[in-house]
């Protein structure tokens, strides 16, 4: 999955280090495992299994939330 952070948000190394526990974590409440969380200065990318009754835009919506609040 990948999206755009919010306007006028930079995601940093540091930032990025600090955020990808914090969606695992959130992740996990939706029963979706995150292997892998990167990206760029202006937009993150996640690997994740999901579960075979969520949609990869659904779950990109649940995390996106979470994810605008720490920053």
């Amino acid at each position: 999955m990948r999206w755009r952070v919010a306007p006028g948000v930079t995601l940093t190394p540091d930032v990025e280090t600090k955020l990808a526990p914090y969606l695992a974590r959130y992740a996990d409440t939706l029963n979706v495992r995150v292997h892998a969380v990167g990206g760029a200065a202006d937009h993150l990318h996640l690997l994740a299994d999901i579960p075979g009754d969520m949609t990869a835009d659904t779950v990109t919506r649940e995390l996106q939330a979470p994810a605008a609040r720490y920053a």
